[in-house]
This record gives C-alpha cells, structure tokens and sequence, in this order.
C-alpha cells in the first residue's frame, strides 16, 4: 500500500514559537554573532539564541528569512522563530518560512511591519516529522552545493575588482608604459580618455509597474539584490511588495539606492520588477553595460 504523503496544513502558531529580538548596545566585539534582517550587523559578549530561524520585522527586509546556526543575538528587528515542540525539525522550518513569501502579510502606514499575530495566523505545511527531515536533507544538500559555488563566484569577483582598480584607476593596463598621459579634472588621465558624468552613458528608467501587463514578472526587490556580488541567490513574486513598483528589462542594471554603501550592484538576466528603493539604469550610445 502506498502511503499518503501529502502535506497537512496548519496554523504557524500551532506548531512554531515566536518572540521578538532585543536591542544592544552597537559596536561589540565578542564571539557571537548578532543579526539583523539582513544578515550580521556585529558581535557580542553574549547570546540569547541558538539554532533557530530569524524573520525581518520592519523596513526594506520585511518578511526576509535567515536560519541562524549555532548561538547568537537577535537584533529588535528581527522575530525569532523556534519549534514548539519535537514534532517539528528546525531546518524544515526555516524552508518553510522561507518560501511563504512572509511579506505578503506585512502591515504598517509609513513602513512594512510583520507581526507575530499576524504571522501566527498564517497556514503552513507541517507533514510528519520524518517526511519534515527528508525535505530538509534534500534541500540543504542543494543550498551546501550553492554556498560552494557562491564562495567561487566571490573569489573570481574579488580578482575583477582588482584588475578594475589596477586598469581603470591606477591605469597599470596592459601596455600602460607606452602610453602618454595627460592632465585633466580629476589628475593624470591615458591620452584619448576623457571624463565625463554618468548620464553620459546611462538613463535612470521609471517604468511604472501595470497590474495587467507585469504580475507575472519575478520580483527582485532590494532585500535580494546581493551586497558587492553579481549572483542572484532568489527572485519573489510580485505582490510580495505593496510599494510602488518599477520594471527592469534583461541588461538593465540595478543600484540600491538606500544605504548606497551596501553596494548593492547588478545586472540583471531577465525581466522583472523592483521596489522605488532601488535604481534602474540603462546603457546608451552602446557602451558596454559591463563597464
């Protein structure tokens, strides 16, 4: 006889324990990491967590999803998020939450606000505990297989900064002792080269987002646009957001526009649609989108 696997569905309350994050103090220097809602943001002394799941509850990273492996601190901006009991595997946890699309659920006037009532409320998947731990091995098998091969993406990127800063700022080129330089602006420039603003190769574009034309698109909003790094790790779906919208077409590239230290800086494979938080630029007269 064939068994039945189909997932059950039940209420996040009923199975996961939640609670809210709590300040410190910034600028530690401890052993424990402390997350945010995107990520690290510092360390401390001490922890308050262990091997559990965070959920942004406020801002830009409303609703993001970060398993949290060993013992940490979680900042006020974030919800923790734990089994209830044993009938639950921490690792299908996360999986879950992580592709309930959280945001969708999000409140708040001013800015995006998860709650735990909200949240809650929410109906997930919750199979046996067995079936919990298969998805969770096959799944984290794949996602070792990404961080693998995300470490080598950042490896060869780190040696394209480099030749950028050795070609196009120290102008060490291939070739650079036969070439004479000469003044200008901003220093000694190549002769032939000339300087010049942004707008000279690139337009801002401000397609608006139409319901009827674009609900299908992928979402790529600033919470998934990695920090100095071309990989996509994941795309949303549109009406994850309740800002405004705006469309990108495949070769756009993408700028965050909050906290431009981030360097949150893509091109982008496909079309698609952003959140108002985030620059989208165009190449013109045929200059390299690379460049």
């Amino acid at each position: 006889m064939t068994r039945d696997f189909r997932y059950r569905l039940d209420k996040a309350g009923n199975f996961i324990k939640f609670k809210n994050g709590k300040s410190i103090k910034p600028g530690g220097t401890g052993i424990y990491p402390v997350y945010g809602s995107n990520g690290i943001i510092g360390m401390s002394d001490e922890y308050r967590e262990e091997n559990s799941v965070i959920i942004g509850r406020v801002g830009a990273y409303c609703g993001s999803v970060q398993f949290c492996r060993g013992r940490y601190w979680a900042s006020d901006n974030t919800i923790v998020a734990s089994p209830k009991d044993n009938d639950t595997d921490v690792v299908f946890l996360y999986y879950v939450l992580k592709n309930a699309n959280l945001n969708r659920w999000s409140g708040g006037a001013a800015q995006p606000l998860m709650t735990q009532t909200v949240i809650k409320e929410i109906e997930l998947p919750h199979p046996d505990i067995s079936i919990q731990r298969k998805i969770a091995s096959i799944l984290s098998a794949y996602d070792d297989l990404i961080e693998n091969n995300t470490r080598r993406i950042q490896i060869l990127e780190k040696i394209t900064q480099l030749i950028y800063q050795e070609w196009f700022v120290n102008f060490r080129f291939p070739g650079h002792e036969k070439v004479r330089f000469v003044n200008s602006e901003l220093g000694k420039i190549p002769e032939g080269w000339e300087v010049g603003k942004l707008e000279d190769i690139a337009e801002l574009k401000k397609n608006k987002f139409q319901e009827t034309q674009h609900a299908n698109l992928p979402l790529l909003d600033l919470a998934r646009i990695p920090r100095k790094s071309l990989s996509i790790q994941e795309f949303g779906q549109s009406d994850e957001i309740k800002t405004s919208r705006i469309v990108f077409n495949e070769g756009d590239i993408l700028f965050g526009a909050i906290r431009p230290y981030f360097h949150k800086v893509i091109i982008v494979p496909c079309d698609g649609i952003t959140n108002i938080s985030v620059f989208v630029i165009k190449n013109k007269n045929n200059i390299g989108r690379y460049f």
